[in-house]
């Protein structure tokens, strides 16, 4: 089975439970390679690995702290020279070859997370599907994960509603 690509931004810096909803969502889709712009890739995760308070605020940022301690961990950083977490590895160039080498070694799928990472994946044509956090609350400015002028027609694969108003959705890239 090819490994695809996907792109999934949400926030995990904080320990609420709204932002845990990944590890009750999508449990099954959770790649166990995830790839990171030096910006998300850092910092995110440091908590789950190195904090035991951060997983013992609710079940399910325990749950999401064993899944992300598992996982392999990739850095796309010219500039980093060591990471902080366990199972996590830099690379220097992300470019089309390098995903597709990262992409034959796997049988599972990847997830590109950080806005300068998934912008750049997108450009490329890279990404199969995407899953979105959609949460109640909009916040001006930031980074971009979607570039100006690129258009992709997508499907919807799967939808959920959580009780504190967050929306997840998942649709693959038509091609």
């Amino acid at each position: 089975m090819a490994s695809g690509l996907k792109a999934t931004p949400w926030s995990a810096t904080s320990p609420e439970p709204q932002n845990t909803a990944l590890a009750d969502c999508s449990r099954a889709d959770i790649p166990l390679y995830q790839l990171r712009g030096l910006g998300t890739g850092a910092h995110l995760g440091i908590g789950w690995e190195t904090d035991p308070s951060v997983a013992a605020q609710s079940p399910k940022s325990e749950e999401f702290a064993r899944l992300w301690q598992r996982a392999q961990k990739i850095v796309f950083s010219s500039s980093l020279h060591a990471v902080s977490t366990e199972r996590t590895r830099i690379e220097r160039t992300f470019n089309p070859e390098t995903v597709g080498e990262i992409k034959a070694s796997v049988d599972h799928d990847l997830a590109v997370s950080g806005a300068d990472l998934a912008s750049t994946a997108w450009r490329m044509s890279l990404i199969d599907e995407v899953h979105l956090f959609i949460a109640p609350i909009l916040v001006g400015g930031g980074q971009h994960m979607f570039p100006e002028q690129i258009r992709h027609p997508l499907e919807l694969l799967d939808e959920r509603r959580f009780g504190n108003g967050m929306v997840f959705v998942r649709y693959a890239v038509a091609s």
